[in-house]
């Protein structure tokens, strides 16, 4: 059961929040965390968004059940991270960001795949 829920979690979550510029951090590579968006098993960490594009995160984030935070995702604990270019048609944002999404509480295999499914980038810690 938990690890359904994680792959629905992480599925659901990866519709909106998102970090960068597409670019791998070219053009916002210097801004700072603005807030974090989690729920079981994850948590996403939000930067270089507009103002319009943060409402639209936070927005979301709470519509999904999920808690947001103006603070950055806890290191501790962590499984890994997977990052993947998301589009505005995926997030309703005005340009295309770089998802940042940290994994938790699930073995390392079932986030290792669940990432490659979406098209991801992983980084293991």
């Amino acid at each position: 059961m938990r690890k359904l829920s994680a792959v629905v979690s992480v599925a659901a979550l990866a519709s909106f929040t998102a970090c960068g510029d597409g670019g791998g951090g070219g053009g916002n590579s210097a801004s700072a965390i603005q807030a974090s968006c989690s729920g079981p098993s994850f948590c996403d960490d939000v930067e270089g968004l507009s103002s319009q594009d943060l409402a639209i995160a936070s927005s979301t984030c709470g519509a999904q059940g999920y808690a947001w935070a103006s603070s950055a995702c806890p290191g501790a604990g962590r499984v890994g991270t997977c990052v993947r270019d998301l589009p505005p048609s995926a997030t309703g944002m005005s340009a295309t960001f770089v998802l940042v999404q940290r994994i938790y509480d699930m073995a390392l295999a079932d986030a290792v795949n669940i990432c490659a499914s979406l098209g991801g980038t992983w980084t293991p810690g």
